[in-house]
């Protein structure tokens, strides 16, 4: 190894460090954060997140399926469906901006969204 290799390789591990530590600092949460539900693909409604929410379920009829969301300190859960499948029944908890419960039977999008959160991904500037 000759010192051109070993430069090229601390370069990629500080690179490397870089980008590990920028995924590990805690992002800021947002107090107006709130969770739009979309059926077929238009928001029919917008839940805020906030503590007057919290225990308070909110039921969605779309294409012949009830589905019924409930939002608690933890995050927004879908908690009942009668769709055939149910995996939006098994999908954890949505708290952060980005996180979603889609029920593709019914069509339902819960999405967490949020007043802070830039319309373009950083990467398309």
């Amino acid at each position: 190894m000759n010192r051109t290799d070993v430069l090229i390789g601390l370069i990629v591990v500080l690179v490397a460090v870089g980008l590990a530590a920028g995924q590990l600092i805690p992002k800021k949460e947002s107090n107006n954060t709130y969770i739009s539900v979309q059926i077929d693909g238009k928001e029919t409604q917008r839940i805020p997140m906030t503590p007057e929410n919290y225990g308070k379920d909110f039921v969605f009829h779309a294409h012949g399926g009830t589905n019924v969301l409930r939002l608690s300190e933890e995050g927004g859960t879908m908690t009942e469906s009668d769709c055939p499948d149910g995996i939006c029944l098994r999908m954890a908890p949505i708290k952060t901006p980005g996180e979603m419960i889609v029920c593709l039977p019914h069509r339902i999008i819960a999405e967490v969204k949020s007043d802070d959160t830039p319309k373009m991904d950083v990467l398309l500037k």
